[in-house]
C-alpha cells in the first residue's frame, strides 16, 4: 500500500512539472575569455525583488501510526497548512498546523481526530536555477488527540519542491515523528503546493528575446541564441570562449592557448604556425631550426652540427660532462681539471702525464720527499736533497755502488736469504757508511706480487732486516739504519716471466742526513 501511494505522489509531481511554462528565475554562470567564472545577477539575487521571504503552503497528508484496524487500511488522512519564513538562501523556519484522523492501539476499530502544531527548521539547496529544491527538516511539535490529551513529538525528514511558476511550487515531504508517548510514533507523507507571497508581479527581467534560457538583463547576446554558461552568447567550438572573443571560433583551443589550438605545443597557435605539427620557434613562424645531425639542437647553436650529441649538440662518449671535441681522453671519464682524463690519485695531474699515477704529488705527478726539485720517481736519493740526480755531491760520486746494489742484491721466491754476491755489495756499502759517518741509511724491502707467502709485506721487511743484520756485522750501528717493507706495492716490472719479475724481489738503499 505504501509503495502504491508513493508512486501516485511521484506521478502527480511529474504531471504538474510537465505543464509548467519556461522558468524565469535563472542563475547564469558565464565564463570570460580569460577563463574566469562570473556569477550573473538574477531576480533572486536582486535586493528589491529577492526574498519574497514569506510563503504559505497546503498539503494533503497520508499518516501511518502502524495500526491496522480489523476492517480498513492502516493509512489515515489529514490536511496541513503552513507559514514559512526564509532567512537565508538555504534555511527557513516553518510553522505547520495539521488536522486529521488516526488509528490508535487502544481502539483500533475507531479513528480518532487530532490536531498538530509544529515548529520546523528546514535546510535545503536550490538546484538547476531554483527549479528543484531538496531540503531536510527537523523540529518539534505537539499532537492533541480527541479524548486522549496531548503528546510531544520530534519530526525529522526531508522533501522536494519543484518550481512550476514564478510564485508557485509543488512539493512532497516525508516525516518520521518520534513521540514521547508510547504507541504514538508515526510516519507522514504530504503532497501539496507552496505559494511565495508577493511574487507573480510582471517583471521585464524575465524576458528572453532569443529563447536561449538566459534572461535579457544578463544576456550579452540578446538576439543570438547561446549558452547560458557563456552569458547567453554562442561558443561553437565549446572551448569556454564565446565566439565574439574567440579568434578561432570553429576550432577548439584552451583559454591558455587564447582560444586557438596549438597541436605541437610550441606556444604558437596553429593559424599562425607554418609547421603546426612540429615544435618550432617564433622567429621561424613556428618551424624548427635546421638540425643536420638530428639531435634536437638547432644548427645555429649546435657546437657539433654534423655529430649528434646531447652536450650542446656534441657527443660525450665517456659521459664525463666534457664533449669529445674538448676531451683529451674521450673514452675515459675524467674531471675538467685534467682535460677529461682520469686522475686516480687526485693530484691534478692526469694519469697519462703522471709519473706516479697512484701517489699524489705536484712534481710530474710525484711527491718530492726531500724538496730538492727532483720527483721521487726520478730521485736516486729521494730522502736526501741533492743536485746530482737528486743526490748530494759526495753521494753522487758513489751512486754507481747504489745502482749496483739495487740491481745486484736479489732473492729467490718467498725467501729472504742473502747470497755471496749480496755480501760483497753490502760490504762496499758498509765502507761508504764508514767514510761518511754523518749519513744514515734507509733499507726498503720489496716483494713480487706472484710470490706465494702469507704476507708479502712481512717478507719484504725480512729482506730489509737481512741486509741490516749484515751491515751491523760490518760495524754499522743499528741507530744508523732504518728498515721498511712495502710488499709488492712498488714493482719495477708489472708483467712478464718469473725471471723478468725477479727484479721486483729486491731491496733499495737511501742515504740521508737526519735534521
Amino acid at each position: 500500500m505504501r509503495k502504491l501511494v508513493l508512486l501516485l505522489m511521484l506521478g502527480s509531481i511529474l504531471s504538474l512539472n510537465a505543464q509548467t511554462t519556461t522558468p524565469i528565475d535563472e542563475t547564469i554562470v558565464a565564463q570570460s575569455a580569460e577563463g574566469e567564472e562570473l556569477d550573473s545577477p538574477t531576480v533572486a539575487e536582486n535586493p528589491e525583488d529577492r526574498d519574497y521571504p514569506h510563503s504559505i503552503s497546503a498539503k494533503v497528508l497520508l499518516i501511518d501510526h502502524n495500526v491496522a484496524p480489523p476492517d480498513g487500511s492502516e493509512i489515515t488522512n489529514g490536511l496541513e497548512v503552513a507559514y514559512a519564513r526564509q532567512f537565508t538562501k538555504y534555511t527557513s523556519i516553518a510553522l505547520p498546523a495539521k488536522v486529521g484522523v488516526l488509528n490508535v492501539f487502544e481502539q483500533p476499530e475507531t479513528k480518532r481526530p487530532f490536531v498538530m502544531v509544529d515548529a520546523l527548521v528546514r535546510a535545503g539547496y536550490p538546484l538547476f536555477n531554483d527549479r528543484f529544491q531538496p531540503y531536510a527538516l527537523v523540529g518539534g511539535g505537539i499532537s492533541v488527540e480527541s479524548g486522549a490529551g496531548a503528546n510531544f513529538q520530534v519530526p525529522f525528514g526531508g522533501g522536494l519542491s519543484i518550481r512550476v511558476s514564478d510564485a508557485a511550487y509543488v512539493t512532497a515531504q516525508y516525516e518520521y515523528r518520534k513521540s514521547f508517548k508510547d504507541e504514538r510514533n508515526n510516519t507522514q507523507i504530504g503532497v501539496g503546493i507552496v505559494f511565495n507571497l508577493g511574487r507573480g508581479k510582471f517583471n521585464p527581467k524575465y524576458w528572453d528575446t532569443d529563447g536561449d534560457g538566459v534572461m535579457d538583463d544578463v544576456d550579452q547576446c540578446i538576439n543570438i541564441k547561446g549558452d547560458r554558461y557563456m552569458k547567453g552568447c554562442p561558443d561553437t567550438d565549446g572551448d569556454g570562449i564565446n565566439d565574439a572573443a574567440d579568434p578561432c571560433p570553429l576550432n577548439f583551443g584552451t583559454v591558455k592557448e587564447g582560444g586557438c589550438p596549438d597541436a605541437d605545443k610550441d606556444g604558437i597557435v596553429d593559424p599562425e604556425d607554418a609547421c603546426p605539427n612540429e615544435p618550432g620557434i617564433a622567429e621561424r613562424a613556428g618551424c624548427p631550426l635546421p638540425d643536420r645531425d638530428g639531435d634536437g639542437v638547432g644548427d645555429d647553436v649546435d657546437a657539433c652540427p654534423d655529430y649528434a650529441g646531447t652536450l650542446q649538440g656534441c657527443p660525450d662518449t665517456d659521459a664525463d660532462g666534457i664533449s669529445d671535441k674538448d676531451d683529451t681522453c674521450p673514452k675515459q671519464a675524467g674531471p675538467k681539471s685534467t682535460g677529461g682524463c682520469p686522475d686516480r690519485d687526485n693530484d691534478g695531474v692526469a694519469d697519462i702525464n703522471d709519473n706516479c699515477p697512484l701517489m699524489p704529488g705536484k712534481l710530474n705527478g710525484c711527491p718530492d720527499s726531500d724538496k730538492d726539485g727532483v720527483d721521487d720517481a726520478s730521485d736516486r736519493c729521494p730522502h736526501i736533497a741533492g743536485e746530482f740526480e737528486g743526490c748530494p755531491e759526495i753521494i753522487a760520486s758513489k751512486r754507481s755502488m747504489f745502482e749496483f746494489a739495487v740491481q745486484g742484491i736479489g732473492f729467490d721466491e718467498a725467501s729472504s736469504n742473502l747470497d755471496e754476491r749480496a755480501y760483497k755489495i753490502l760490504t762496499g756499502l758498509a765502507e761508504i757508511l764508514e767514510e761518511y759517518p754523518e749519513y744514515k741509511v734507509k733499507i726498503t724491502g720489496n716483494a713480487d706480487f706472484t710470490e706465494e707467502v702469507v704476507n708479502r709485506t712481512t717478507l719484504s721487511e725480512e729482506r730489509a732486516k737481512a741486509c741490516a743484520g749484515y751491515l751491523k756485522s760490518r760495524g754499522v750501528t743499528l741507530d744508523r739504519i732504518v728498515i721498511d717493507g712495502v710488499g709488492a706495492g712498488r714493482p719495477v716490472v708489472r708483467e712478464g716471466s718469473s725471471e723478468e719479475r725477479a727484479i721486483n724481489r729486491r731491496v733499495e738503499f737511501d742515504l740521508f742526513v737526519e735534521e
